[in-house]
């Protein structure tokens, strides 16, 4: 996965920031907007885990980011195929939650990340 960062500048630059390699295929990604000193992506991959990775905003540099673990996700909560969506929300208290869907035809919903 290549995370990219477009200036604000004109011309507009855009340079990657981040490669991340995991042992299997990314099927899913979804930022998390939050207003925070760091940003959250959470990937769907093909055996149907969810990886939540952070980054702290102040180490977006070319080509040399570093991505972190940020929740661990329970196996019981994961799919047993691709995880094909992702799609973060923000619960009435504050705590953040997502739903995932997937090719064997299920849906997760996750609270309180």
């Amino acid at each position: 996965l290549k995370i990219w960062k477009i200036g604000e500048e004109e011309p507009v630059n855009k340079w990657i920031v981040s490669t991340l390699k995991l042992k299997e295929s990314i099927t899913a990604v979804q930022f998390l907007d939050i207003n925070a000193s760091y940003y959250v992506l959470a990937l769907g991959l093909e055996s149907g885990k969810i990886n939540i990775m952070k980054c702290e905003k102040n180490d977006l540099k070319l080509n040399g980011s570093t991505w972190t673990e940020f929740a661990i996700i329970n196996e019981n909560d994961m799919h047993v195929a691709s995880v094909k969506s992702i799609e973060w929300r923000k619960t009435q208290d504050n705590k953040l939650s997502f739903v995932t869907c997937s090719t064997d035809g299920s849906l997760e919903f996750l609270k309180e990340c």
